[in-house]
């Protein structure tokens, strides 16, 4: 199954399927699963298999999305996460990764952290440079944080997906 979703996603981003024949393969994968669940059901007389989907939160209207597929496909369960802030990928390279620092830091529209508040919150003192990537990596995790609460509230998933995703490119964070 993990080779069939990364075909999807490759081919995706290559351009080759649309939000058609996305909408199209999840028919279908609902529709199949649903058909195993019936089938086990009879045999077991309880669920053996829950039918549900990971989401993905982007963008704000990707809430009223979920709900809606949610309802219209009666999902047992979703996997809540968030792989994207301010519409940039975090964990599909470093260098989009470090994109959304950059556009996070400079997009930002809650009071930034200051180069002090860095010093203090670290003990040490930082080059420049230390201390804009610093500055862009509190952005990030802020911005990350702020669409999983969002995705949380409004979502509320039975499992929430991968919450740490954002430490992928940087595990020394201290969160």
């Amino acid at each position: 199954m993990h080779v069939f979703l990364t075909n999807i996603l490759t081919l995706t981003l290559q351009k080759c399927l649309t939000p058609v024949d996305l909408a199209t393969i999840f028919d279908n994968y609902v529709s199949s699963a649903r058909a195993h669940q019936s089938r086990l059901l009879s045999i077991h007389n309880s669920p053996v298999i829950l039918v549900g989907t990971e989401t993905e939160y982007i963008r704000h209207n990707d809430i009223e999305v979920v709900k809606n597929l949610r309802k219209k496909y009666f999902l047992d369960y979703i996997v809540g996460s968030v792989h994207h802030v301010r519409e940039v990928p975090i964990d599909f390279s470093e260098e989009l990764y470090k994109e959304a620092q950059r556009v996070c830091f400079e997009q930002g529209d809650r009071s930034p952290i200051t180069f002090e508040e860095i010093d203090a919150k670290y003990s040490t003192k930082y080059t420049d440079n230390e201390k804009t990537w610093s500055l862009e990596a509190e952005a990030l995790f802020r911005d990350f944080f702020d669409s999983q609460h969002e995705m949380l509230v409004n979502l509320k998933p039975e499992v929430v997906g991968h919450f740490d995703l954002v430490r992928i490119y940087n595990p020394q964070h201290r969160m």
